[in-house]
């Protein structure tokens, strides 16, 4: 039976902060198990985490040393641009792109 570990011996163990292990917890990377309102990451679960995230090729240039990959970025609204006749005119520099 694997230990069970806590978010901040989780968090030291992948040299991440509490905040990003309560974050993965929610974006359910990896197992976990609720004792009432507790909750503990199984280290089984952890190093299980771990090896699917490794990237080889770079693990073996630095040693073997694990490393996780960072998930992208989602977009959180609407994206602009450079508007050229406001710059030109001495305006905004930046208009929406959107359409409301």
């Amino acid at each position: 039976m694997s230990q069970l570990l806590t978010v901040p011996e989780a968090a030291e163990r992948l040299n991440v902060s509490e905040r990003w292990v309560r974050r993965a917890i929610f974006e359910r990377r990896f197992d976990v198990v609720h004792l009432g309102r507790l909750v503990r990451i199984p280290s089984d679960s952890l190093e299980a985490y771990i090896e699917a995230n490794r990237d080889t090729a770079q693990s073996t240039a630095v040693g073997g040393a694990s490393i996780l990959r960072p998930k992208a970025r989602k977009s959180r609204g609407a994206r602009t641009t450079p508007d050229a006749t406001a710059t030109a005119n001495g305006g905004h520099h930046y208009a929406l792109t959107s359409s409301r």
